[in-house]
């Protein structure tokens, strides 16, 4: 019997004997900080409505889990290598060709097996069952990678040790409505290492918003069932929302994206997601589609977003309003660039055209520095969190030309001395 197994049962007998009370577990051994942690969070869950047998089950053997990503006082960068794939990989490692036609041919054999389900849900929803397979795999290896932590173990520890306390308390908060809502058991709540749940990994707070019974059983299950895991992935891209509320939800028919070549004379500034011009205007600075494609009458008229993942090096994107909806997903760029890119592939598209450049990053620390000494020059970073967004590489480039540097929109080392020598004193 596993340890949290063992806790339960003595804790569950406790009960019976009435030895315990309404008192949560509180063994000698257990982390007193910690303790006071969950004692501290049960005003909190009682006024949401979780009762106090589901709160002391749910936190029945749960200690700390030290070893987890991310850990550390808020607005420093995590260890090098230990965070988020899409933030710490460079694109040539995270959008591996070798896996990414794996998952293709993986996902061509699931949309054989699963193609009734995946026509209804485009039917009622509107999204593409390329889409949603590729989200699949991407999140879960199409089932075969599930996390294995326990959610309330990993919520819990975030929410105390880790930088975004806040975030992770609401969702821990919503792990316990779940449970209270007799959704899955406490032994089989499980997910990833930031409490992403399911075959297409949701938090709580996205289960509880989006997650739907689409096999009519009665029952939500993102955790074993595939109709309910698509068509709860795909009630999330109908709804997405931007971060400040305005609406990126799924556009039936459309696509995702295209990979272009770019012109001669490329400006990397003009990348970004604030910045859409009409595909039409686009093809009139140079940029025309990857394999000499032509453009449809219907695709010059969409509005599109210049995507330069690895700057002026590597592939180019002309994006739509569907990849906002994958980052509402995931935030990351690279994450809404593999599933694109995947679900063109599972419907018979082809690799990137252009390789990509190879870059390696920079440690998160030193990026978090560079974020640092361009804020200091009045240039919009993002968030201030060592990690490479759009809003980075554009504020980088506008620095680049201010500096006389070679101005290719991605941070490197001599980036960081130049941009140095330009900040004002602090």
């Amino acid at each position: 019997m596993s340890q949290r197994r063992l806790a339960l049962v003595t804790f569950m007998v406790g009960i019976v004997i009435g030895t315990l009370g309404s008192a949560p577990v509180a063994e000698a051994s257990r982390d007193a900080g910690f303790q006071r942690f969950i004692e501290a969070l049960w005003p909190e869950a009682a006024k949401l409505g979780v009762k106090r047998a589901t709160f002391d089950a749910a936190f029945a053997g749960v200690e700390p889990i030290r070893t987890l990503p991310e850990l550390g006082p808020p607005n420093k960068t995590a260890v090098p290598g230990k965070g988020q794939a899409e933030f710490i990989k460079p694109a040539s490692d995270y959008l591996k060709e070798s896996r990414l036609q794996g998952l293709a041919k993986a996902g061509r054999a699931k949309a054989a097996a699963h193609g009734k389900d995946l026509a209804a849900i485009e039917q009622k929803l509107g999204v593409e069952g390329s889409v949603l397979l590729a989200i699949w795999g991407r999140e879960s290896d199409f089932g075969r990678q599930l996390p294995k932590f326990g959610v309330i173990d990993v919520l819990a520890t975030q929410a105390w040790l880790g930088r975004r306390q806040d975030y992770f308390r609401k969702e821990l908060l919503q792990a316990l409505l779940i449970l209270e809502d007799g959704d899955i058991a406490v032994a089989d709540f499980k997910g990833s290492w930031a409490g992403a749940m399911g075959l297409t990994q949701f938090m709580p707070s996205g289960y509880r918003t989006y997650a739907v019974d689409f096999d009519g059983d009665g029952r939500r299950n993102i955790w074993s069932s595939v109709p309910d895991s698509l068509a709860s992935s795909a009630m999330e891209l109908v709804k997405a929302r931007e971060r400040d509320g305005s609406d990126v939800s799924w556009q039936a028919g459309k696509s995702w994206g295209y990979e272009v070549r770019k012109p001669k004379r490329l400006d990397c500034t003009l990348q970004g997601f604030d910045k859409p011009r009409a595909i039409k205007d686009w093809a009139k600075l140079g940029y025309t589609r990857a394999y000499a494609k032509a453009w449809t009458a219907e695709q010059l008229d969409d509005p599109a977003y210049l995507l330069l993942p690895e700057g002026s090096d590597g592939p180019a994107f002309l994006v739509l309003r569907n990849f906002l909806a994958l980052k509402a997903y995931n935030y990351a760029d690279l994450y809404a660039l593999f599933v694109g890119n995947l679900a063109d592939r599972i419907a018979g598209g082809s690799a990137f055209e252009t390789p990509w450049a190879k870059a390696s990053h920079m440690t998160e620390a030193a990026i978090f520095e560079l974020q640092g000494q361009l804020i200091a020059l009045g240039h919009d970073v993002g968030k201030h969190d060592g990690k490479i967004g759009w809003r980075m590489r554009l504020a980088l480039g506008k620095a680049e030309k201010t500096a006389g540097l070679p101005v290719d929109c991605y941070p490197a080392e001599d980036d960081l001395a130049a941009i140095m020598a330009l900040a004002p004193a602090q």
